[in-house]
């Protein structure tokens, strides 16, 4: 009799390319023939009121919640989310059991051919935190747009805004945008890429740092699952170590959809990196640190509470992280 892992998603045509991603690693690991995956698509919070500023939702997890009660029922053996949608903090019994190799991390600008944006553009975003980079770094107007990719790229179509701020990962994982950042680059120097329907600019993550746990596709379950193995089977390494590095410092500053926080980590030769903003009430603080891998959560709670101490008392504020 074969088993069946009942997999739950969004239903947006990201959130189901993610999942068939996770899927499509489940079976290349598992090497069972009876296994059987039921992918079922769920409405959020966040989903059922599109309209509404991310940041005036109560509480975390708006796309989230509903995924972990299904798990807490087991009406669901996992969920597959955007890691920059969970919350710092997960309910008892749950865990984050893989996290798949991270793709591109850093945000893009989409703007469309013969636009060219102007001192007056208006740039479109729904994140608190890409709202605060664009004025800080491009000086644009904002605009809050909600939507998935398909949505929002079609309110730039439409004029309501003269361009975007979107995940790579996203474009990427929906073909959008070409994956290979590499191949576009060599189109134009100037970091544009044209597509025929728009034109892409990466926008690098030392100005413009990711939200916590951007660019990776995360599988929660129940902690006693009995698919553990397989999704340990599935999990990276490095791309965990990032996730719970970087969700330690958005648990660390109390923040979720509701504040504009940024933090991006890499590792390489068993040390960690990370890079993060924190914004409070227009001032914006920045801090870097290093420490090993296993050490990485610590060193986020320790950032944490040095840049809470720090937004209160400078406009910009340095730190080593240490």
């Amino acid at each position: 009799m074969s088993r069946v892992i009942r997999i739950g998603t969004r239903k947006s045509a990201l959130a189901l390319a993610q999942t068939r991603s996770v899927v499509e690693r489940c079976r290349a690991v598992s090497g069972e023939a009876d296994i059987r995956y039921e992918i079922i698509e769920m409405s959020t919070a966040g989903d059922r009121i599109p309209d509404r500023p991310l940041y005036l939702f109560d509480g975390k997890g708006m796309f989230t919640s509903v995924f972990e009660e299904a798990l807490a029922a087991g009406e669901i053996d996992a969920a597959v989310h955007s890691g920059k949608d969970m919350p710092g903090a997960l309910p008892d019994g749950l865990i984050v059991s893989a996290a798949l190799p991270r793709a591109n991390p850093r945000d893009v600008l989409v703007t469309l051919p013969g636009r060219a944006l102007q001192e007056s553009s208006v740039i479109g975003t729904g994140s608190l935190r890409r709202q605060e980079q664009v004025t800080f770094y491009l000086g644009y107007a904002v605009k809050g747009i909600r939507g998935n990719v398909n949505t929002r790229l079609q309110k730039l179509r439409d004029g309501e805004v003269d361009g975007l701020i979107l995940a790579a990962a996203g474009l990427e994982r929906l073909c959008v945008m070409p994956e290979s950042a590499a191949a576009w680059r060599q189109t134009l120097r100037s970091g544009l890429c044209g597509d025929g329907a728009f034109f892409f600019r990466e926008l690098h993550e030392a100005d413009f740092v990711p939200a916590p746990a951007q660019g990776i596709i995360a599988v929660e379950s129940r902690r006693d699952s009995p698919f553990a193995e397989l999704f340990a089977g599935i999990n990276d390494k490095e791309s965990m170590c990032s996730f719970l590095t970087e969700r330690a410092f958005l648990s660390g500053v109390g923040a979720g959809c509701q504040q504009p926080v940024a933090a991006y980590s890499w590792c390489q030769n068993g040390t960690i990196r990370m890079r993060v903003q924190y914004w409070r009430e227009g001032r914006l603080c920045t801090a870097f640190g290093a420490e090993r891998m296993r050490d990485g959560e610590r060193m986020a709670a320790g950032m944490a509470e040095k840049i809470l101490a720090a937004a209160g008392q400078k406009d910009r504020t340095e730190g080593d992280g240490q």
